[in-house]
């Protein structure tokens, strides 16, 4: 038996053409071919069934990024629910590079800035050799007070390694998205290059 789509006309009241008429239906009386993955044998049925089906997949999702220690919640939309995806902590982040002294003050008070990490370092390590004591290297390291106390010690840590006289203490400003080092060679060290890695942990 074949299978026909009725299509229903009546003349215009201008009696110039003709009007297509759409039966009016009901949801449940208008069968569906099977759909893999959804079930319904009826419109009704199925979009009830996909309603259903979104919904359980948002609160699947909303409860993982909610495990993951970000808040979440179903009734988010998945705009927001994907921004929250983003604010998962996936483990460890860091950089590194080299960057070049543009100051030749003597007693440090200078600051190199190291900026657009994306991340607030907790854990740095800067070195750099120098020009007045060739093949003598400087390094200075930070490590926070949360990473510290993570790790069951009591104050943050800053390790210099350098000639007499040309490290100075507290040698690092941390921002959220870099930090600054204090100057860490000598008086006319201009245009040395200095290396760092920085980790968030």
């Amino acid at each position: 038996m074949a299978e026909k789509n009725i299509q229903m006309t009546q003349r215009n009241t201008a009696n110039t053409g003709w009007d297509d008429l759409f039966p009016k239906t009901k949801a449940e009386n208008v069968a569906i071919n099977p759909i893999s993955g959804l079930t319904g044998a009826n419109v009704q049925i199925a979009m009830q069934n996909l309603f259903q089906f979104a919904n359980d997949g948002k609160t699947r999702v909303a409860n993982a990024v909610t495990a993951k220690g970000v808040a979440a919640s179903p009734a988010d939309t998945f705009a927001v629910l994907a921004t929250k995806i983003g604010q998962i902590n996936t483990g460890a982040k860091w950089a590194s590079g080299k960057s070049i002294y543009t100051d030749s003050s003597y007693d440090g008070g200078y600051l190199q800035p190291v900026n657009n990490l994306g991340f607030r370092p907790n854990f740095i390590i800067a070195w750099t050799p120098t020009t007045r004591n060739p093949g003598v290297q400087q390094e200075v390291i930070y490590v926070s007070l949360e990473l510290i106390q993570s790790l069951s010690f009591v104050g943050d840590i800053e390790v210099s390694g350098a000639p007499s006289q040309q490290i100075t203490k507290s040698g690092f400003n941390i921002t959220d998205n870099g930090f600054q080092v204090r100057q860490i060679t000598r008086s006319g060290s201009t245009g040395d290059v200095w290396n760092w890695i920085a980790l968030k942990i």
